[in-house]
């Protein structure tokens, strides 16, 4: 297997590791079915941007999917903040969650 070819398989093996269709994932990343399907049989490239959000859907490094390191942890941290705030006239003045 070539290199091109190790990380089209390691799309697939991580998607497969979720028990997820190729439908399935293309929904939660915004593509066609089709779209998906071609990248992982090495179809077409998969562009930049594409990869970094299958990386964050996953939870691993780019570079794990493409095969430059097998080590999967990212080297970020992602921060997730929840932001609500409430207004009222009645007895709830204001709630805010940051």
């Amino acid at each position: 297997m070539n290199k091109k070819q190790r990380y089209y398989n390691r799309i697939k093996d991580l998607r497969e590791d979720k028990d997820l269709t190729q439908a399935e994932i293309a929904k939660r990343l915004g593509l066609y079915t089709t779209q998906y399907q071609r990248y992982e049989r090495a179809e077409t490239t998969i562009p930049a941007d594409i990869i970094v959000d299958i990386a964050k859907f996953h939870g691993v490094s780019t570079d794990y999917i493409l095969g430059l390191t097998n080590d999967p942890t990212p080297s970020y941290k992602v921060s997730v903040k929840n932001q609500l705030s409430i207004s009222g006239k009645n007895k709830i003045h204001n709630i805010e969650m940051k």
